[in-house]
């Protein structure tokens, strides 16, 4: 089988077969030159003992700035059967589980058999459904209408009260021009006033 073929299952295989063949310790650059000899390329070697050194398979220790590798026949035995055994118990509880789950549903299945009087009740709970999303869009309604009124209120006090003001700066300016002789136009700049204040009001 080519290189190319090599799955990544039988790279793990092949590469733990070398530990378990040799018994030894190696290092990641002696590892990558043995891997090609084995079907591994040079740079799928490191991420195959990744793959190993995650799943347990390989132990890794860090001695100064170099990590050594190992991984023994009859640990690895081991592992797999603690793999095993952890696997089977977490089959057991979710089968416990699935089991647990059916007899619920069951219990509370009971006394919702179909009857008469149950597919009335569920008719009349229908009914009360739609009447309370009928319900719920009238008030959505008078709540909008509600606003609104109250927002044309507002704007009919706000405009009631700027007419107000405009009628007294009209008299107070008419008297001023007429008692003491002043114009518009310094009247309105005396105040601060638009020329077309009292026109837009």
């Amino acid at each position: 089988m080519s290189r190319k073929g090599v799955s990544a299952q039988e790279k793990r295989d092949r590469l733990l077969n070398v530990f378990h063949e040799s018994c030894e310790v190696y290092q990641l650059k002696e590892l990558e030159k043995i891997g090609p000899t084995k079907g591994i390329s040079g740079p799928a070697v490191q991420e195959t003992l990744q793959t190993l050194v995650d799943d347990d398979f390989v132990s890794v220790d860090k001695i100064g700035i170099s990590k050594f590798y190992w991984s023994f026949p009859m640990a690895a035995v081991q592992k797999k059967k603690n793999r095993l055994e952890e696997l089977d118990l977490g089959l057991k509880i979710e089968a416990d589980k699935q089991v647990r789950l059916r007899c619920a549903i069951q219990e509370e299945s009971q006394g919702q058999e179909e009857s008469d009087e149950r597919a009335l009740l569920i008719e009349r709970l229908h009914e009360l459904q739609k009447e309370n999303v009928t319900l719920e869009e009238k008030l959505a309604t008078h709540s909008i209408a509600a606003k609104l009124a109250k927002k044309v209120n507002a704007d009919k006090v706000a405009k009631e009260a700027a007419n107000r003001w405009a009628d007294q700066i009209w008299f107070l300016r008419t008297y001023c021009e007429a008692e003491l002789n002043t114009s518009e136009r310094y009247f309105n700049e005396a105040f601060g006033i638009d020329d077309d204040y009292l026109d837009l009001v």
